[in-house]
């Protein structure tokens, strides 16, 4: 995967690669009725309802926006996205995060996960199958987390995703993830 894409961080500090935008900004960017891709990065409560939001990656072929939502209220963003189709990889996780977290309700919502699993419906596949992981590297590109990449692609591993925390800045590497997951989910969902 070549794609070189814009990204932005909207948070109040500065990640390296990443241009920073206000709140009201990353609202304009994003075009209504778009397709966008979105995920979300929480903290490890093992109850969904305990989960807090930290960030909010969005995506199309274009751009990545992520948001830092521990300090920002993301209203406004998520009623520009009010217009466009989401898709999620494992959206049901996603979209309960952004329900409990922010009370938003949205209608448009395609999943990658439950995509591949009705291509295979009625097979027996081996546990793990579906992840956004195996299936990025299945469909968009092979190296995808993993250390191998190449010179002009860092890879990002998915061993990043155990460092977010409530309190700290997004680190380079943290907000690459974070941007990562949205972009390839994006791409995913052109290839099914």
């Amino acid at each position: 995967m070549e794609e070189r894409y814009t990204r932005y961080i909207v948070a109040p500090y500065s990640v390296e690669g990443f241009e920073r935008i206000s709140l009201a900004k990353a609202a304009t960017i994003i075009k209504k009725g778009s397709i966008v891709s979105i995920d979300t990065e929480t903290t490890w409560d093992e109850d969904i309802l305990q989960k807090k939001l930290l960030t909010l990656p969005i995506a199309t072929d274009k751009y990545c926006i992520v948001v830092d939502c521990r300090d920002i209220l993301i209203t406004s963003v998520l009623k520009k996205l009010s217009t466009c189709k989401w898709v999620c990889h494992n959206g049901k996780f996603d979209y309960q995060v952004i329900r409990v977290n922010t009370g938003y309700v949205h209608n448009d919502v395609e999943d990658t996960m439950i995509m591949e699993q009705l291509l295979y419906l009625g097979l027996e596949r081996e546990k793990g199958r579906f992840t956004l992981e195996n299936l990025v590297r299945k469909y968009v590109y092979e190296y995808a987390y993993t250390a191998q990449g190449n010179l002009f692609d860092q890879t990002t591993l998915k061993d990043v995703r155990k460092t977010f925390n409530e309190f700290d800045p997004l680190t380079a590497e943290q907000a690459a993830y974070a941007a990562k997951d949205a972009e390839y989910t994006y791409h995913l969902y052109f290839k099914l």
